[in-house]
């Protein structure tokens, strides 16, 4: 009986933890399109506080970011398109 409570618990745990991460990548992706809404309106200063800010509350985001820029540290075009693709491809693949 004991076995059976174990392992309903950490089922449940495991299904939880797997639904707070696919919030965060749906907030991630959300959060991207924002940041191409405004690359697209020519503010590129809106762009990048929007990707600051979403760095600081989405770690999903934070994370792939992280990754995308790995080898361009200093200078980051925040409204390229490659950039944003490499984003989305980590969000929904893993970094």
């Amino acid at each position: 009986m004991f076995r059976r409570l174990g392992f309903a618990i950490a089922v449940g745990l495991v299904t939880f933890a797997a639904a707070g991460c696919g919030n965060d990548k749906k907030a991630a992706i959300e959060g991207l399109a924002s940041i191409k809404e405004a690359c697209e309106g020519n503010d590129k200063d809106l762009a990048k506080k929007l990707i600051e800010d979403l760095r600081l509350k989405n770690k999903v985001f934070d994370k792939a970011f992280d990754a995308a820029i790995d080898d361009q540290r200093g200078n980051v075009n925040h409204c390229s398109t490659k950039l944003h693709n490499e984003i989305t491809l980590r969000i929904e693949h893993g970094s």
